[in-house]
């Protein structure tokens, strides 16, 4: 099943749209991005953009934790 985020908010899945929960840090990183007119280059939405570098950060971190278990390491958080 994909989802399709169309607006803040909004996702559709099998072709119905339903609200969805916008986590705080998904909303404030919008802002960011629409107050520095980041959208504008890519002609892309700002909530757009913040989906795409959240999904971003979420890739690095799985990458991050597959390469310390790879060196038979543990990743250690915030140190």
């Amino acid at each position: 099943m994909t989802l399709l985020h169309v607006a803040p908010g909004v996702t559709v899945t099998n072709g119905t749209p339903t609200m969805s929960v916008t986590s705080e840090f998904e909303r404030e990183l919008s802002a960011v991005l629409n107050r520095y007119s980041r959208e504008n280059a890519s002609n892309t939405p700002d909530f757009i953009l913040a989906q795409y570098l959240i999904k971003c950060l979420e890739a690095f971190e799985l990458t991050s934790r597959a390469r310390e278990t790879w060196y038979g390491k543990e990743l250690k958080i915030g140190m």
